[in-house]
C-alpha cells in the first residue's frame, strides 16, 4: 500500500474549500470570543486558540472526507469522481480516525493547560463531530431534510464547533449572540448556494435538497441571508466600539464601511464580466473578503498590543489569503480596464 501523499491528503478532506474561508472566519470567531472573556490574552489562551484551528480542520476535514465516502455511488451517477475512490475503505477509515483523534487530543490539551479540562467535555466534542457528519450519513441524512437540513448543516457546520470554546471561557453574550447568528446565516447562503448550482446534478441523481424541491423559497433565503448579515455587521461594528479602545474600535468601522463601497464595485463587475447572478454563484462571494481576510486581520493586528505572536497569525493570515488576494485584485483591476476603455470608445 503506498503512503497518502500531501496533495492526496489535501484532495481527500477537500482542504482547499475550506482552508482559506470557513476555517480562517472560525478562529476570529473564537478570538473574539475568549477576548470578550478575558479583556486579555495569555500564553494558554493562545494556545487555546492554535488547538482550536487544529480541532476545527480535524472536523472539517473529516466531515467533508464522509461526506465523499457517503455520496460516492450518487457522485458516480453524476460522472463524478472522488479521490476517496483510489482508496480501500480500511486506509480510508485509518486515515479519518487519525484526524479525528488529532483534533480532540489538541484541544484536550489545550485545556488541561487552561485547568478546565473535564471528561464530559470529551462526549460534547464527539457529539460535534458527529452532529457534523450527520448532515450526509444515513440514518440522519440531513441533507435531504428540506430546509430543516440546511439549517441543521449550518449549526453543526459554523456554530456547534464553537461549544468548545464556551466550555472553556464565558464570553459576553451579547457579542456570542451575533458570532453565532452571523455564522448561521453565512452557513445558510453557503448552503443554499450549493444546493442552487447542484440542483441539475441533484434532480438527475435523484438527490432531493431543499433547492431541488423548492427553488424559488432557496433563492429569496439565500437573498433575506444577505440583509442579515449587513445588519449584523452593524451590530458587531458598534459593539467594537463600545468594548474596544476608541481607536481599534473605529477602525473596524471604517474598514466594514469602505468594503461596503468595495462590494457594490464587484457586484457591477460579476454582473458585467461574468453574466452571473452575484448572490448565487461561488466565482464571488459576498462578504467573504470581510470575514476571512479583514476581520481576521484588524483583529489580530489590535492583539499585537497583548501578544507580539499575533504576528505569527497575521504571517498566516497573508499566507493562505495570498491567492485571493491577488485573484480580486486581478479582477477589479480588469473591469476597471475594461469599463474605463468602453468610456473613451464612447
Amino acid at each position: 500500500m503506498k503512503p497518502i501523499s500531501r496533495r492526496d491528503l489535501s484532495a481527500l478532506t477537500r482542504a482547499g474549500e475550506w482552508a482559506d474561508s470557513k476555517l480562517s472566519y472560525f478562529l476570529v470567531s473564537v478570538g473574539l470570543l475568549v477576548f470578550s472573556a478575558r479583556a486579555s490574552f495569555e500564553p494558554a489562551d493562545i494556545l487555546f486558540l492554535l488547538a482550536n484551528g487544529v480541532f476545527f480542520a480535524s472536523f472539517l476535514g473529516c466531515s467533508y472526507m464522509i461526506n465523499d465516502i457517503a455520496d460516492r455511488e450518487v457522485d458516480l451517477r453524476a460522472g463524478k469522481e472522488k479521490p476517496v475512490t483510489k482508496y480501500s475503505p480500511r486506509v480510508l477509515a485509518a486515515l479519518f480516525s487519525v484526524i479525528m483523534a488529532l483534533g480532540i487530543a489538541c484541544i484536550a490539551a489545550a485545556e488541561l493547560v487552561l485547568g478546565v479540562f473535564a471528561v464530559w467535555h470529551l462526549a460534547v466534542i464527539l457529539a460535534v463531530y458527529y452532529l457534523g457528519f450527520s448532515y450526509s450519513v444515513k440514518p440522519l441524512r440531513f441533507k435531504e431534510k428540506g430546509l430543516f437540513g440546511a439549517v441543521f448543516c449550518s449549526c453543526a457546520q459554523r456554530i456547534f464547533p464553537l461549544a468548545v470554546t464556551c466550555l472553556c471561557f464565558s464570553p459576553d453574550r451579547v457579542l456570542l449572540a451575533v458570532v453565532v447568528l452571523q455564522n448561521f446565516f453565512v452557513g445558510m447562503r453557503y448552503i443554499l448556494v450549493h444546493q442552487l448550482i447542484d440542483r441539475t446534478n441533484d434532480i438527475r441523481t435523484g438527490v432531493r435538497t431543499f433547492s431541488t424541491d423548492h427553488p424559488d423559497h432557496s433563492r429569496a433565503f439565500v437573498y433575506a441571508n444577505v440583509i442579515a448579515e449587513i445588519a449584523l455587521i452593524i451590530i458587531q461594528c458598534v459593539y467594537v466600539i463600545r468594548h474596544f479602545p476608541s481607536f481599534a474600535g473605529y477602525s473596524l468601522s471604517v474598514i466594514a464601511a469602505a468594503y461596503m463601497l468595495l462590494l457594490v464595485l464587484y457586484v457591477r463587475a460579476v454582473r458585467y464580466m461574468l453574466k452571473e447572478h452575484v448572490f448565487e454563484t461561488f466565482s464571488f462571494v459576498p462578504f467573504e473578503d470581510y470575514y476571512n481576510i479583514l476581520l481576521p486581520l484588524w483583529f489580530y493586528a489590535c492583539m499585537l498590543t497583548r501578544s507580539a505572536f499575533f504576528l505569527v497569525f497575521l504571517f498566516l493570515l497573508v499566507f493562505m489569503q495570498r491567492k485571493m488576494i491577488k485573484v480580486r485584485g486581478e479582477f477589479l483591476l480588469l473591469y476597471i480596464r475594461k469599463v474605463s476603455g468602453l468610456r473613451k470608445t464612447t
